[in-house]
């Protein structure tokens, strides 16, 4: 004979459910409950356990006081510390008493990958004692589905490459990507309390709400853009970096963190440099060299002024386009005697001691390394007081010139450099027209 009756909320096939899909939360427990009835005229001890070691008992939970939560995952703003307190295995039921078990279940990671969903099936054990012993086992089946919130984005670096001071404001953007089976709370932190001097915000890309330090929801499976606004105040210049921390409200494992960096400097990075052919002429696009003969080195000159307040570090590179010009012959050099630099309205006087701190000597063409004061060989190129821009001058041995990679500007210098090319008669082209450079090489022995 029965001595106690077991009663499922809703259940048509006999297994107690959680009926929505629990999510792996930061040991936030989902719950359900069941009734436990004494059929007798006596007092019975029930015995409560599971085969999962996640499932516990209580007989009430100051969360569900009041009624209004239905089965399933606790909200965000319920307290988990009701969820372990007042813990039960055992209970007394009085000659037909009814009792509800509450009954909470905190779900462990998914088996397989983090988006992988797991079903738990385990059993809840009932039993009547007649003393210490069983008189009666009610098995009830248990069911409940478990998945993991997957949070993912596009980038973890933004670069809003040179920023200016009190300038215009910069944006870039970045998606946020719900890769799970439930809906994803997220948080973007982007604490800035000891960044003085930046503005930075965050806003819904489509709608243009701010939406920093709040949490935002995204559905199963859909993204979130976020466009990101920086500018900046009255700040040192140089390199910024800040850390901006994306958190998954309920999994941090797939929380991430978005590094932004930014140049901060007091003008714009068109005015740095200026080029022009001679101090008194037009800005300057390009280098005309004209008809160059191989074997032969040719200079033009051309004057570069530092149009920032800060100090700038020029460096002189070249590259072929198309792949006719061989880079290593051309390089650049400072005029040893003649060397231009001055303030931008200045007199165009220069010291040793400025050029001393200006210049690197640096392996050029063919191993050579050309050095402070060593003259150039008249086949690589050899010198001639800086030519007009007319026409390109051939180099002629007279005083040396100071081969350089880079030079120093401080704020609204002027400083005159020289281009020297020497066209070299390649091996390939040696190899496919040996008669024609006999011809060639003639020509140039007349010239």
């Amino acid at each position: 004979m029965a001595v106690v009756g077991v009663n499922l909320p809703e259940s048509d096939d006999g297994i107690l459910r959680i009926p929505d899909p629990v999510v792996i939360n930061k040991g936030k427990a989902a719950y359900t409950n069941f009734w436990v009835e004494n059929l007798t005229d006596r007092v019975i001890e029930v015995e409560l356990g599971s085969s999962e070691h996640t499932i516990t008992f209580q007989l009430e939970n100051e969360n569900l006081r009041h009624g209004t939560e239905k089965a399933g995952m606790l909200q965000d703003h319920f307290n988990e510390m009701f969820n372990s307190i007042d813990l039960i295995t055992q209970i007394s039921l009085l000659p037909l008493e009814k009792k509800q078990v509450v009954t909470c279940f905190r779900p462990t990671a998914a088996k397989g990958s983090c988006c992988a969903k797991q079903d738990v099936n385990a059993k809840i054990f009932i039993d009547a004692l007649d003393g210490k012993e069983v008189c009666q086992r009610e098995t009830v089946p248990f069911y409940a589905q478990v998945v993991q919130s997957v949070m993912d984005i596009d980038v973890t670096e933004l670069d809003f490459g040179r920023c200016i001071v009190n300038g215009d404001v910069k944006t870039k953007d970045f998606t946020i990507h719900n890769k799970s089976d439930v809906p994803l709370i997220c948080r973007i932190q982007k604490g800035l309390q000891n960044q003085k001097g930046v503005q930075l915000d965050f806003v819904d890309y489509d709608t243009q709400e701010a939406v920093a330090d709040q949490d935002l929801v995204v559905d199963s499976f859909e993204s979130l853009q976020i466009q990101v606004r920086l500018k900046v105040g009255d700040m040192s210049v140089g390199n910024f970096r800040h850390d901006v921390y994306l958190e998954n409200k309920k999994d941090d494992k797939t929380s991430h963190m978005i590094t932004l960096h930014a140049y901060v400097a007091r003008s714009r990075q068109e005015d740095w440099v200026e080029i022009r052919s001679s101090p008194k002429d037009e800005p300057l696009d390009h280098l005309d060299f004209g008809e160059c003969y191989r074997s032969m080195s040719f200079q033009r000159p051309f004057v570069i002024k530092n149009t920032t307040t800060d100090v700038l570090y020029v460096q002189f590179n070249t590259e072929s386009r198309s792949g006719d010009v061989d880079p290593t012959e051309v390089f650049f050099a400072l005029p040893s005697s003649d060397a231009v630099e001055t303030p931008a309205d200045g007199d165009g006087s220069s010291s040793e001691d400025d050029d001393e701190t200006l210049l690197r000597s640096h392996q050029k063409r063919s191993g050579s390394t050309l050095h402070r004061n060593m003259p150039l060989d008249p086949v690589q190129g050899t010198d001639l007081p800086v030519s007009t821009p007319a026409d390109p001058i051939q180099l002629q041995s007279q005083e040396p010139k100071l081969a350089i990679d880079f030079v120093e500007l401080k704020p609204g210098v002027k400083k005159q450099i020289v281009c020297i090319y020497t066209p070299m008669l390649t091996l390939a082209q040696a190899a496919n027209s040996s008669q024609s450079n006999s011809v060639e090489s003639e020509h140039l022995k007349n010239n």
